[in-house]
């Protein structure tokens, strides 16, 4: 009962806002890019992260989770950004690049990788695979 109670509550302060104490930040050519595993997140949790973090110019959102040794990966790229580059691509790119795929919508996208393993290379690699979308080696 009281580790459903912590399990609850450690929820709400992801869906309040104290995620990025998960999250790590840093900046790329101007553009934030705020990438992090939440463990146990749910895709809904983890969609509110990205809907929250990605507000504002500049910013693209990369959080992924572990599930039934797989791993889920959300993104999210601010509007100003979504005509250069896309979560869809983006998330297209990971999924060749370790093993898994992903689709949606150029601002907001969802996608997965076979093997939970490699979601710390995966997320770490971002910048990478952001690098390609603004036309530079990565």
């Amino acid at each position: 009962k009281e580790l459903e109670k912590e399990n609850k509550s450690l929820r709400q302060k992801l869906l309040t806002g104290e995620e990025r104490k998960f999250l790590e930040i840093r900046e790329l050519n101007g553009i934030e890019v705020i990438t992090g595993i939440v463990e146990g997140a749910t895709k809904e949790e983890l969609g509110a992260i990205v809907d929250r973090e990605k507000k504002g110019n500049k910013k693209v959102v990369l959080v992924a989770t572990r599930s039934e040794g797989k791993g889920l990966i959300l993104c999210g790229v601010s509007d100003d950004l979504k005509e250069k580059i896309s979560a869809a691509e983006v998330l297209r790119e990971i999924g060749r690049r370790f093993g898994g795929g992903g689709g949606g919508r150029s601002d907001f996208a969802q996608g997965g990788l076979q093997d939970e393993r490699r979601l710390e290379e995966a997320i770490a690699r971002v910048s990478d695979v952001i690098k390609k979308f603004l036309g530079e080696k990565g």
